[in-house]
């Protein structure tokens, strides 16, 4: 489990070093920020607050939802975007023209214990939460963590929803 925890909070640590001039903050974004936040209608706030799924393929094949995303996306004002399955270049395509669509910059994000590979298709897997709460190579671990931040900034992802503590109570669907 030191390996589990120590990934966690690298991850944590390196994710929040990748995104810093996200994080840092100034006065003139703080007045954009507050002027974009008040001329937003109630529902447009609540919007914000939603996360819509994007994929560009299902059970192996081809699907383009990105209208009915960029209609939602208009329409709610949807905050943020969160990537499941398709291939690498489809997804930055579909992102780069829903970031165009939106007023306000949505926040990307996935779904990755294993790095992009999980989602991301020709894109190799990381070890999974198991195998590296097993490992006893902080150096590696904190290696993992890194290529992982690294992979989702260049796809203009800014927060993995990983790694968790999936807790692996049924043996015929085991967390991984």
């Amino acid at each position: 489990m030191k390996g589990f925890f120590l990934a966690t909070a690298l991850t944590v640590a390196i994710s929040s070093s990748y995104g810093q001039a996200f994080l840092q903050h100034s006065p003139e974004a703080d007045r954009w920020v507050d002027s974009v936040f008040n001329k937003l209608s109630f529902k447009k706030k609540v919007g914000q607050l939603m996360v819509i799924r994007e994929s560009n393929t299902q059970n192996g094949k081809p699907v383009f939802y990105d209208k009915e995303l960029k209609k939602d996306i208009r329409r709610y004002g949807i905050g943020s975007v969160c990537l499941f399955q398709g291939d690498a270049y489809t997804q930055a395509l579909i992102l780069n023209e829903l970031q165009q669509k939106s007023k306000i910059p949505l926040m990307v994000c996935i779904d990755g214990e294993t790095g992009l590979g999980m989602r991301v298709s020709a894109v190799g897997k990381f070890p999974d939460q198991l195998t590296m709460g097993a490992m006893d190579n902080p150096e590696l671990v904190f290696a993992i963590g890194q290529a992982m931040a690294e992979q989702c900034k260049r796809l203009g992802i800014q927060v993995d929803y990983a790694p968790v503590v999936d807790i692996n109570n049924n043996p015929n669907n085991p967390a991984s």
